[in-house]
Formats: structure tokens, C-alpha cells, sequence
């Protein structure tokens, strides 16, 4: 993919209306300009037409993942996470365990089918993908 190409997807991706049509490894590749929330626009991502619930979460190891945000939040808010420390740095990791307390360091994992500008994606895309060919820029 060439400079020319890059710049023409990411002009697509930031008008309001844009739609880029991409093949990357047999699958085809849908980035479309849309809502991601209530008052943000960003740049989601189908994979031969459709996001599936099952590629969101981390527990299996599926090969369309790679092509979403994978993204990490810390299971416990900064406050409690900050208060366990103090309490294990007095009484000893061991010991809050026994008690049921959880790893104050414990993330989970899930991929988000959404990237907030089409540059971003577009990097991403090409980064894990081995083939890239444009199929339609719309836009």
C-alpha cells in the first residue's frame, strides 16, 4: 500500500460519511465512518459484514481479534486499588488473600470493534495484516 492509498483511506475516514472496503489476509474489511457513543464519532470495524459479541472478549483466542482495539482496564478503581496496597503492604500478601481480597493489579481484557480517528485504524490494520489490497474507498 502506498503513501497515495494511505492518504486517500484517511480522507474518506474523517468526513462525516466514510467508507473504506479493504481485504487483509482473506478477510474483508469494512471501515465506516459512524457513532461510537453518544456524542463521539470514530471509525468501526466489520469483518466480512458483521462484529460478533464472541470476538470482544478475551477468553478464546480467536484470528479476528487481531484486527480490533484490544483494550485493558484495571478490574478495581485507583481508590480501592491504592487502599489493598496500603492494606497488604501491613499485613503481607498472603495474608489478604486468605482474607479474599483480590490482586489490587488485576486487568481484564477486551477488544473494542471501534477506533476513534481512521488514521489510527488504518496503522493498526496495516501493522497486523501480512496482505493488504483497497477493494472501494467511499468518501
Amino acid at each position: 500500500m502506498t503513501k497515495v492509498d494511505r492518504e486517500k483511506i484517511e480522507k474518506a475516514l474523517d468526513g462525516l460519511y466514510g467508507r473504506v472496503v479493504l481485504n487483509i489476509d482473506g478477510f474483508k474489511i469494512t471501515l465506516v465512518r459512524g457513532r461510537i457513543s453518544k456524542n463521539q464519532l470514530g471509525v468501526v470495524i466489520y469483518v466480512n459484514d458483521e462484529v460478533k459479541g464472541e470476538w470482544l472478549g478475551s477468553e478464546r483466542d480467536n484470528p479476528v481479534q487481531k484486527f480490533m482495539r484490544r483494550s485493558e482496564r484495571f478490574l478495581l478503581p485507583a481508590k480501592e486499588r491504592a487502599s489493598q496496597k496500603k492494606f497488604e503492604k501491613k499485613y503481607g500478601k498472603r495474608r489478604c488473600r486468605e482474607l479474599g481480597y483480590r490482586d489490587p493489579d488485576a486487568k481484564y481484557v477486551c477488544y473494542l470493534p471501534y477506533w476513534s480517528t481512521g488514521k489510527a485504524a488504518l496503522r493498526h490494520l496495516i501493522k497486523v495484516g501480512e496482505t493488504v489490497e483497497i477493494v472501494e474507498v467511499i468518501g
